[in-house]
């Protein structure tokens, strides 16, 4: 069946409902055909052998069926299944851990910043030239002179 773009003439269109389909006689509405699972809900009742829950039975309003409860037999594979299952899942929260941090690092630019343990040593100026003052000292000197 090929699905199209309905055509909307106005706003009304798109509430206006298709008339029903009449059988070949022209009395009744055509309905589909409801799907009986009951006999593909037998099969996979005896084909597959349910472990049923050791819970005792408890009165209730009705409203749950517990014809439907279920344990999972553990087993060792399941048991294997599960550590595959948590390692995977511990190595991509590692990854995305790596990874946000790294984007992090990218984001920030590197510079060298000297640390207060290493020793910085000033070499005294050549006989002839005067040793290059910073701009604060040089304003300070400056302060100097006209303090007097």
């Amino acid at each position: 069946m090929a699905y199209a773009r309905k055509q909307l003439g106005s706003n009304a269109d798109r509430y206006v409902e298709p008339e029903p389909e009449l059988g070949s006689d022209g009395s009744e509405e055509v309905k589909d055909s409801e799907v009986d699972l009951s006999a593909f809900l037998e099969r996979q009742r005896i084909s597959e052998p349910a472990t049923f829950s050791t819970a005792p039975w408890q009165e209730d309003d009705g409203d749950i069926d517990h014809d439907l409860d279920q344990t999972i037999a553990w087993n060792k594979g399941l048991e294997e299944m599960k550590r595959e299952k948590d390692a995977a899942e511990a190595a991509r929260d590692l990854k995305k851990r790596f990874r946000a941090k790294a984007d992090k690092l990218r984001g920030t630019p590197t510079m060298f910043k000297p640390r207060k343990q290493d020793n910085v040593i000033v070499a005294l100026p050549l006989p002839g030239e005067q040793l290059q003052k910073t701009p604060k000292e040089e304003m300070q000197d400056s302060l100097d002179e006209l303090q007097g």
